[in-house]
């Protein structure tokens, strides 16, 4: 037998290559087959309902519905799904409605990528919509000849007010994803030190010592020959008011002035929760303290009344008293929320019912933040009111705090009240902003007189973690919320 060559010729061998890939494809074509998705396999009108529940509806329902082996079947669990929820059909004509508007507006098919559809069907249309019209800003002093531009991304706030809900989005890959989102006090329960009764032999001694994390605040007092200066404090605190609740302190307030000790307070107080749970395991408390212009300094010490812990700080500034054309605008306070429902004098800023201090100037990014701040000596019409404007940008800032270019601008904000000063209270979104320093400057306007005043505030935004949806309102766990709000507690 003559010797055969048993390899394959050139050709030969090339067609074996291309006949393997092809079987390879053809193998990943029916694997992506068994593994498609169930939904996708439904026509759009199903896959419509189907994620109209999921906005709404818990893991286990769901799995029921797409358990079901056929569409007659599935038609007959959603009729009777809907005749549990909603007898009458009131809500179903009105979750219809929601869908149907999302499935329209954002993105047809994949409008379950888009962040305002849930929003929208699980809470109606936005009381208030506001968004931007994205631009270049350019960066460096070249702008025209070869400067750095950045395209600030597109955004959009959805607020509803009766509801205490506020809702930031941010475009992308063509959809609007949640990134924040600021609940009022009815859904953000907070924990706060409230004025409780003090006897000097409940003094115990400490087992250990924190630093105490405080700040303050320097605004106009009553008495015009005075500043009301605010000391504000947090400390950690049990998460479950169960744990919490009535726990007791006392704060030790040492001030001292240029001569040396000029008075040492000790005053009681216990922890009150405004929910069953925080979101945030923080307990926020403030004093405010009424005096004439100079340098103090605060020592602070708040010891829990059982022995386990004492908080230790200290401030120290120069209290410069407020008139016209000196000195005319207050410190921008940070707050990590604003309330309407609960009432504590401590908190109580002139027509704002409570302002929680965020006591640090750093922010999480993406994260919304109220501003407090108070304007003074404005010029008031025949009614004894003020007209002003205010806007107000972020800059970016340096170590040394100078101002470079603006990157968010807002000018939207109109007050009109009693007396010859303002008191505003408002959200600040840093929407997109990179983690970095910042420094927020507010333009207010007076419209009678034409004063314009500048006020301005560092903060920093690190990059802490980004938006997680919490757990309580992760759904409405049966239908849409349709119904408005309970009357707000009064406490």
């Amino acid at each position: 037998m003559n010797g055969q060559d048993l390899s394959f010729p050139p050709s030969g061998g090339k067609h074996l290559c291309f006949v393997c890939v092809m079987f390879c494809l053809l193998l990943f074509m029916f694997a992506g087959c068994a593994t498609t998705s169930v939904w996708q396999r439904w026509s759009p009108d199903e896959q419509k309902r189907y994620f109209g529940l999921t906005f709404i509806e818990e893991d286990t329902i769901l799995a029921q519905y797409r358990s079901l082996p056929d569409q007659e079947s599935r038609d007959a669990w959603y009729k009777t799904y809907w005749a549990a929820k909603d007898p009458d059909g009131s809500l179903l004509a009105e979750h219809r409605s929601r869908l149907d508007r999302a499935w329209r507006e954002f993105g047809g098919r994949m409008f379950f990528r888009d962040g305002r559809s849930g929003i929208l069907i699980r809470y109606g249309p936005p009381e208030k919509e506001t968004g931007n019209q994205p631009f270049l800003h350019a960066l460096g002093n070249k702008q025209l000849a070869g400067g750095t531009y950045i395209k600030e991304r597109a955004w959009v706030i959805w607020e509803y007010p009766s509801q205490g809900r506020c809702y930031d989005l941010l475009l992308e890959d063509g959809h609007f994803q949640l990134v924040a989102d600021v609940y009022s006090d009815k859904l953000h329960p907070v924990a706060f030190f409230a004025a409780d009764t003090f006897h000097p032999g409940e003094i115990l001694p400490n087992k250990a010592q924190q630093p105490l994390a405080c700040e303050f605040g320097r605004f106009r007092s009553a008495d015009g020959g005075r500043v009301r200066w605010e000391i504000y404090w947090r400390i950690p605190a049990p998460r479950n008011s169960q744990q919490g609740e009535g726990r007791r302190y006392l704060g030790i307030f040492d001030l001292h002035g240029k001569d040396g000790l000029i008075s040492s307070d000790t005053l009681g107080y216990r922890l009150e929760y405004t929910g069953d749970e925080l979101l945030r395991p923080q307990a926020y408390g403030q004093r405010n303290t009424d005096l004439p212009p100079g340098r103090y300094k605060m020592k602070i010490q708040l010891r829990s009344q059982p022995g386990d812990t004492v908080y230790a700080g200290e401030m120290e500034t120069e209290l410069v008293g407020y008139r016209s054309g000196v000195r005319e605008a207050s410190d921008v306070e940070m707050a990590v929320l604003q309330d309407s429902t609960y009432v504590s004098s401590d908190f109580r800023k002139d027509k704002y019912r409570r302002v929680i201090s965020a006591v640090s100037g750093k922010i999480n990014r993406y994260q919304p933040f109220y501003v407090y701040y108070e304007v003074y000596s404005l010029a008031t019409d025949a009614a004894g009111e003020h007209q002003v404007t205010v806007g107000h940008g972020i800059y970016l800032s340096d170590t040394t705090g100078s101002l470079k270019e603006c990157i968010v601008d807002t000018r939207d904000l109109f007050y009109q009240d009693a007396g010859d000063y303002l008191s505003a209270c408002h959200k600040v979104h840093p929407m997109a902003l990179e983690p970095g320093e910042y420094i927020l400057v507010i333009d207010v306007k007076d419209l009678i007189s034409g004063r314009l005043s500048k006020i301005t505030h560092r903060f920093e935004i690190q990059d802490g973690q980004e938006f997680t949806a919490r757990p309580p309102e992760d759904k409405n766990k049966a239908i849409p919320d349709l119904r408005p709000p309970r009357k707000p507690l009064r406490r």
